[in-house]
């Protein structure tokens, strides 16, 4: 009767070891074996692997935003700068309403970037802007040079006194200043063919003004017309 219940338990130590050898369970953690079993070598000493999880990775955080407005979202230039800075996943663009994109970067560094070239390219298209229309106190510093350069070049010359002269013989028998100057302007125009029309009209108005200011009696006497000039 012991030799049977021996034989059992031998037999079902060898069939437990070949299973726990085969399958490869893990012994850790679960309850002992029979005193009998572990005599009959009923144990497994190798473990199953286990596949260790890895914390899931914190999603990106879009905290740092910098506001544009829709018609500067469509410049080349703003795409290709967000794509160079921050990649394809490091922002994001949230529309809150039609006339403003906001793109939100992951990095402060990110968000400072950008509105710093943002600052640098609203200045320079400001600048351009400006630069479409002319400074009215430009237009009037480059009026008076260009008088000065007509006055200087006529005393240089002399040709300021052919000038007057003609004018004021043109002027005897016309009450208006348009044809005048224009007989004048050919006493220039002789002089220096490379000079234009207008610019011959002009420099005859400046030589006058000139006259006037300093000659204004003497000048009028015996002309028609108003007393004044730059009048066509």
């Amino acid at each position: 009767m012991r030799d049977t219940v021996a034989h059992t338990v031998g037999l079902t130590a060898g069939l437990a070891a070949a299973s726990a050898s085969r399958f490869c369970i893990p012994t850790h953690g679960m309850p002992a074996l029979p005193a009998a079993w572990r005599e009959q070598g009923a144990t497994c000493d190798r473990t199953v692997p286990r596949n260790t999880r890895y914390p899931p990775k914190p999603k990106p955080t879009f905290l740092h935003e910098v506001n544009v407005r829709h018609d500067e979202a469509d410049q080349a230039w703003l795409r290709d700068y967000v794509a160079h800075i921050a990649g394809p996943i490091g922002f994001k663009t949230r529309k809150p309403n039609w006339g403003v994109r906001v793109l939100q970067f992951d990095t402060r560094e990110k968000a400072e970037s950008f509105s710093r070239r943002l600052r640098r390219w609203r200045h320079e298209e400001a600048l351009r802007e400006i630069r479409k229309r002319p400074c009215p106190r430009r237009i009037r510093y480059e009026a008076a040079a260009l008088a000065q350069h007509a006055v200087i070049w006529g005393l240089s010359t002399g040709i300021i006194r052919e000038v007057v002269r003609v004018y004021r013989t043109a002027r005897s028998d016309c009450s208006t200043h348009g044809m005048p100057n224009w007989v004048a302007s050919n006493v220039i125009l002789t002089a220096a063919p490379s000079i234009d029309r207008d610019r011959a009209r002009k420099m005859v108005d400046a030589m006058l003004a000139w006259v006037i200011g300093r000659h204004g009696t003497w000048f009028w006497t015996g002309l028609q017309g108003e007393q004044i000039i730059n009048k066509y």
